[in-house]
C-alpha cells in the first residue's frame, strides 16, 4: 500500500481513467493516497459503490494513530497541561467556595448590625448603587460583587468600619449618586454604605442663621425647609436638587452661584465625623471664631470620603438679597 499523506488532493476513480478491474462509474474511492483501485482494497476490502463510507471509518483510525506515533514526544507535556487545567478548576472551585463563607460571614455581621431589611445582597439592588453621574467612556469600571447596607446614625456606620477595618474590608461611602468624579464606584468587592436614612434636619438655629442636619438631607429638602422664610436660603446649588448634604461636602459642591456666594466650604462651620477606624468626632461649632487644635473641619471638606464619612453637618444660611433700588419693606 502507498504511503499515504494528509495533503495529498482527492483523487475519484472513474471508468474514463482505464481501470481493469471490473468496477463501474459509481465505484470510486475520494480519499487522500488512492493512487490505484488495489490501495482502497487494501485498505476498506471493499469494491463495492459504498467503500468510501467504510474507508472514511479506517482512514479515521490510520491517520489517527499516525499522528499519536508522531507527536509522541508532546504526549508527557499535553497530560501535564491537562492536569494544570482541571487542578485549577478545582483550585478555583474551592477559592470561591471560601468567598462565598466569608461573604455569608460579611452578610451577616451587617445584618446583626443594620437590621436584616436594610442590607441588600441580590445583584439587581446592587447594580443601583455602583454608578453615579459620571460619564460612560471616562467612569471607572464598577465592580458589582459588594453589599450594599443602609446603617440609620453614625453609630451603626461606627460599628460597619470597625468590622471593616478588623477584616480589611474596603468601605464605598454612596449619597445621592448625583456627582460626576465616578467617586461612588466601587473598583473591587467592597461594603457600600448608603446614607439614604440620614435624613432628618435636627436644628434650625433662626438666632445664629444656622442649620444642622444629616448627611443624607438632600438639597431639595433643604430648600423645603426655608420655604416658611421669606428672605431665607441656602446658596449652595450644585445643579442637581437629589445631590445630599455630606456629599456636597466631601467634594466642596459649587454649582454656577459659587461666583457670588462661595462654595460649600464657605458655608459649613462644623462636621461629625466617623474616622475609618470606627471612631466618631465633632469639628467645629457655632462659634465665629474656632482656633483650638487643628482646622479639621476644612481638613475633611473635598477629602471624598478617603478621610472619614460625614454623618452631620451644621451650615450657615443666607437672607435673599434684594433687586437693585429695592428694599427690605417693598
Amino acid at each position: 500500500m502507498s504511503r499515504m499523506r494528509a495533503d495529498t488532493p482527492l483523487k475519484t476513480f472513474t471508468r474514463s481513467e482505464g481501470l481493469t478491474d471490473g468496477g463501474d462509474a459509481t465505484d470510486r474511492c475520494t480519499w487522500p493516497g488512492m493512487t490505484s483501485r488495489a490501495d482502497c482494497s487494501t485498505v476498506c476490502f471493499s469494491r463495492s459503490a459504498t467503500c468510501s463510507t467504510r474507508m472514511r471509518r479506517r482512514h479515521f483510525g490510520i491517520q489517527t494513530m499516525r499522528h499519536m506515533i508522531k507527536y509522541s514526544e508532546y504526549l508527557p507535556n499535553l497530560i501535564y497541561l491537562v492536569f494544570l487545567f482541571y487542578h485549577a478548576r478545582h483550585q478555583k472551585a474551592t477559592s470561591r467556595q471560601g468567598v462565598d463563607d466569608q461573604a455569608g460571614e460579611v452578610v451577616g455581621k451587617l445584618r446583626a448590625i443594620s437590621g436584616e431589611d436594610w442590607v441588600i445582597t441580590d445583584p439587581a439592588g446592587v447594580a443601583s448603587y455602583v454608578k453615579d453621574e459620571t460619564e460612560h467612556a471616562i467612569a471607572p469600571m464598577p465592580c458589582y460583587d459588594c453589599v450594599v447596607v443602609k446603617p440609620k446614625d453614625s453609630q451603626e456606620i461606627s460599628g460597619i468600619l470597625k468590622y471593616a477595618n478588623d477584616e480589611k474590608i474596603t468601605v464605598v461611602a454612596r449619597g445621592g449618586g448625583t456627582g460626576c468624579a465616578g467617586a461612588v464606584v466601587p473598583i473591587k468587592p467592597s461594603i457600600i454604605i448608603a446614607l439614604e436614612r440620614l435624613n432628618k434636619i435636627v436644628e434650625v438655629d433662626d438666632k445664629n442663621m444656622m442649620v444642622e442636619c444629616e448627611a443624607g438631607v438632600t438639597l431639595s429638602d433643604l430648600e423645603e425647609t426655608f420655604t416658611h422664610h421669606d428672605s431665607l436660603f441656602f446658596p449652595v446649588h450644585p445643579g442637581d436638587e437629589g445631590a445630599q448634604v455630606g456629599g456636597m461636602v466631601v467634594q466642596n459642591a459649587g454649582g454656577v452661584r459659587a461666583v457670588r456666594h462661595g462654595v460649600m466650604r464657605n458655608h459649613i462651620k462644623g462636621l461629625e465625623v466617623v474616622l475609618p477606624t470606627g471612631e466618631i468626632i465633632r469639628t467645629g461649632g457655632k462659634l465665629m471664631k474656632d482656633n483650638t487644635g487643628y482646622d479639621l473641619t476644612h481638613l475633611m471638606i473635598g477629602s471624598e470620603g478617603t478621610l472619614g464619612i460625614v454623618t452631620k453637618v451644621m451650615l450657615t444660611y443666607w437672607t435673599l438679597p434684594y433687586p437693585w433700588g429695592a428694599s427690605a419693606n417693598t
